[in-house]
């Protein structure tokens, strides 16, 4: 006996139970017959909501909106044209297509090769980790090539702004100088004004005393400013500050698309300049403090890269000596920032600067400390300074053994094997808790009991 075939799959089949048919297009079409609903027009009940459902997917069991020549209301329909333009933009002119405009990847500079190899430098800069250290200083000295002088600076220019404001990677940075410094493919150039030939060495000293000339003016502008009153007052009354700022930027301001039809008269040159408005002259005063702040960051980072410098051996004692004696000038009225640049290099290269052999220079360190002992003292510097000076002078007092280890940028398996360590130990000092838990429960013994006594 053959089996019948299933139903279709657009409706629920026939189906009798009792008096109750129904097949496919019963259903597509509302109709219930035989249930006791009714076999008459269509229905808004179970059977109704079914069939719409059944006729707006155009399923088998009814009939769709394209078999009754109806259109899709979910088919999208083109859209209407813009209007025209009215107002004032109307008439304004068609944009100016300029020959030289703006190409993703093209040079704008007169030497685009040199150009790419800078920007090649500074991708490489950014990603240097103590992971990809030697890849990626071999990639700058064998695949982007130094073959010309401004390259090297540039490459040196680089290091330089990197290791003065990320100095968590100063050590790194100065790494990578000995090893480009070393490389057999780094090349040295002749010297245009004579004398011994420009390799990375000697661009690391220019480059060193350059940022520590301009350090040190700009610590003296800021005493002078300073001296004369210029950044008094920028603290208070902050909410009459950004209201006198809107109302001055309120007053040059035009909205976006806006022509003036006329020019505004040009300022006369025997004219003497207009005063500053008070939210003028604090915003001066803002900018300025934000120019000291940086300038000051910048000189304690470039203390730093220099005593890493010393470290790989790329700059000599004495050159370290002519610093500290610049900022031991003045111990009756120092600058915070000199004793704090000193502070950070002693603490970076004290210990090798003390073990020297050479009876001069070991002389000059005893007159160092002994001057540091003075500004101690000195109570025109910040306590935070004078604490500074202390720590240096216990370093000094311990064999420069630092109390804590200083962390640093470490490899991936460094920080593993750190973690690892610190695992074993807490486990130890568990395991050594629950060993003696038992007794430390009971508490210390007691007083030993008295003796009897003899009748």
């Amino acid at each position: 006996m053959a089996r019948p075939a299933p139903p279709p799959l657009g409706g629920m089949g026939r189906m009798s139970s009792g008096g109750m048919g129904m097949d496919n297009r019963d259903w597509g079409r509302g109709r219930m017959p035989g249930a006791g609903f009714g076999d008459g027009p269509r229905m808004g009940g179970m059977g109704g909501r079914m069939g719409g459902m059944d006729r707006g997917l155009g399923g088998p069991g009814g009939r769709g909106l394209q078999a009754r020549g109806e259109p899709d209301k979910w088919e999208k329909k083109p859209m209407a044209p813009m209007p025209p333009m009215r107002g004032p933009s109307a008439n304004l002119p068609a944009l100016h297509h300029t020959e030289n405009r703006y190409v993703v990847g093209r040079s704008t500079g007169d030497n685009p090769e040199e150009e790419k190899r800078q920007k090649s430098f500074q991708g490489i800069l950014n990603k240097i980790t103590p992971d990809n250290f030697e890849r990626l200083t071999n990639k700058i000295i064998e695949e982007v090539k130094i073959t010309e002088q401004q390259t090297l600076v540039g490459l040196i220019d680089k290091i330089f702004d990197k290791a003065l404001t990320d100095t968590h990677f100063s050590e790194l940075y100065a790494r990578m100088c000995k090893t480009i410094s070393a490389h057999p493919q780094t090349p040295k150039f002749p010297n245009p004004e004579g004398g011994k030939d420009i390799d990375v060495r000697r661009l690391l000293l220019n480059k060193c005393q350059e940022e520590f000339e301009s350090g040190t003016q700009a610590m003296e502008s800021v005493a002078q400013r300073e001296a004369q009153g210029g950044n008094k007052d920028e603290e208070q009354d902050g909410d009459e500050k950004e209201e006198d700022k809107e109302a001055a930027e309120k007053k040059e301001e035009k909205e976006e698309g806006e022509i003036s039809p006329e020019k505004k008269a040009e300022p006369k040159e025997d004219e003497p300049p207009k005063p500053l408005t008070p939210a003028q002259e604090r915003a001066a005063a803002r900018a300025a403090a934000d120019k000291e702040l940086a300038a000051r960051r910048r000189m304690l980072g470039n203390i730093q890269f220099i005593g890493y410098l010393y470290k790989n051996q790329l700059l000599t004692e004495r050159i370290l000596h002519s610093c500290i004696a610049q900022l031991l000038k003045d111990t009756e009225n120092p600058r915070p920032e000199d004793v704090e640049c000193l502070c950070k290099l002693m603490s970076t290269v004290g210990g090798q600067l003390d073990n020297t052999t050479k009876p001069d220079l070991k002389a000059a360190m005893t007159v160092y400390f002994s001057r540091m002992e003075k500004l101690r003292h000195n109570n025109k510097l910040d306590s935070r300074i004078r604490f500074m000076i202390q720590d240096v002078l216990d370093l000094r007092s311990t064999k420069w053994v630092p109390r804590t280890k200083k962390e640093g940028p470490k490899k991936i398996e460094d920080v593993h094997r750190e973690a690892a360590q610190e695992l074993q130990a807490q486990a130890m000092r568990d395991q050594e808790e629950r060993r003696g838990g038992g007794r430390d429960r009971r508490g210390p013994p007691g007083p030993p009991p008295p003796p009897p006594e003899d009748n």
